[in-house]
This record gives C-alpha cells, sequence and structure tokens, in this order.
C-alpha cells in the first residue's frame, strides 16, 4: 500500500496525457469545420465561442489532472487529492477507476500517515 499513491498518480498522468490528445483533436476538427463554413460566408467571432470555451476546459482541466497527480507523488493535501478525485469522477471511464481507486487508496490508515508525515 506504500507505492498505490504512486501508481494512482502515475495514472493521472496517462489520463491528463489522453484528455489533451482528446481536446486537441476536437480543437482541430472545429478549427478545420470553422475555416471550411468560412469559404461560404464572412467568419464571425461567435464561431469560435465553443472552442474557446472547449480550450479553456482543456487548460483547466489539465492543470487540475497534473496537480493532483503532483499531490499524490509527494503525499501532501489529502483532502484536496479526495475532492479533485471526486471532480474526476465524472471522466467517465478512465476518471471513473482513478477516482474509485484514489478514494479507497486515500482513506487507507497507512496511506493517511504518509501523507501526514
Amino acid at each position: 500500500m506504500e507505492k498505490a499513491p504512486s501508481i494512482i498518480g502515475l495514472g493521472y498522468v496517462i489520463y491528463g496525457i489522453l484528455v489533451i490528445v482528446f481536446i486537441a483533436v476536437r480543437l482541430v476538427t472545429g478549427l478545420h469545420l470553422v475555416a471550411e463554413n468560412a469559404e461560404l460566408n464572412s467568419i464571425a467571432f461567435s464561431d469560435y465561442i465553443p472552442l474557446i470555451f472547449l480550450g479553456i476546459i482543456m487548460v483547466v482541466s489539465v492543470f487540475l489532472i497534473f496537480l493532483l497527480s503532483f499531490f499524490l507523488f509527494k503525499r501532501i493535501k489529502r483532502i484536496i487529492c479526495l475532492i479533485l478525485s471526486a471532480f474526476f469522477l465524472i471522466g467517465f471511464p478512465l476518471g471513473t477507476i482513478l477516482g474509485i481507486a484514489s478514494f479507497f487508496v486515500l482513506t487507507k490508515p497507512e496511506v493517511k500517515e504518509q501523507f501526514s508525515s
């Protein structure tokens, strides 16, 4: 159980990389559709709003994922790790698996001792 937080932290790093790839593909596809639509008529700023929103979501999500993995590797801020794990439960299927595993590991008494020392 000593290495469990590090293993889950590694899982969150992989999850963060997958989120980057997924959202980057969505952004490129969206930009392509906006550019293709631009040939037919003029581009308005409102055409870019969903892409800007998606980019903001990506930056915030990836920051929180890597922050959580950093806390797990360093074994600091256990309560924040639990809160962020609950937040990532909505990321089905990988986020759900990691969130449940995080709750399971972070509530063990021996892991609590690792975070307090």
